[in-house]
C-alpha cells in the first residue's frame, strides 16, 4: 500500500498540471491586460475630453457664428468653483513668479486652448504610464 502512495500522488499531479498550467496562463493574461489598460483608458479619456471640447466650440461657432476659444486656466476656474479652491479669478488668469522665462512659459501654457491641453495632457499620462508599465512587467 506504501509504495502506490506515491504513484497516486504523481498520478494526479499529472492530471491537475495542465489546469494549473492554464490557470497560470490566465492569470498572466489578467496581469497584461491590468498592465496595458490604465495607459489605454488614459489616453481614450484626454482624447474624448478633448473631442468634447473641441465640439462644444464648434457648436457654439455654429450658433453664433463666433469663435468662443477655451483656454487652460478655464478648466482652473472651473476647478476652482465646483471643489472650493481657494483661488480668485485673478490669481488663476494672472499668475506671477519672478523668474520673466518662466513666466512666459506659465502665460503660454495657460493661454494654450484646452483640447490641446487635453491632448498634452493624455500623451504625458500614457508615456508615464506606458513606462510604469514596463517597469512592472520586468519584475
Amino acid at each position: 500500500m506504501e509504495s502506490k502512495a506515491p504513484s497516486k500522488i504523481a498520478s494526479l499531479w499529472k492530471a491537475t498540471e495542465p489546469l494549473i498550467n492554464r490557470g497560470r496562463f490566465i492569470i498572466g493574461k489578467v496581469i497584461i491586460f491590468l498592465a496595458v489598460m490604465p495607459p489605454m483608458l488614459a489616453i481614450l479619456g484626454f482624447l474624448m475630453a478633448a473631442y468634447l471640447v473641441t465640439m462644444q466650440q464648434i457648436l457654439s461657432w455654429l450658433k453664433d457664428g463666433v469663435w468662443h476659444p477655451v483656454p487652460v486656466s478655464h478648466i482652473l476656474l472651473w476647478l476652482e468653483t465646483m471643489q472650493d479652491i481657494p483661488v480668485s479669478r485673478s490669481d488663476v488668469l494672472h499668475l506671477k513668479v519672478d523668474w520673466v522665462g518662466l513666466q512666459k512659459i506659465i502665460n503660454w501654457f495657460l493661454d494654450m486652448p484646452l483640447s490641446v491641453g487635453f491632448l498634452c495632457a493624455g500623451w504625458i499620462t500614457f508615456m508615464v504610464l506606458v513606462k510604469v508599465s514596463n517597469i512592472y512587467m520586468k519584475n
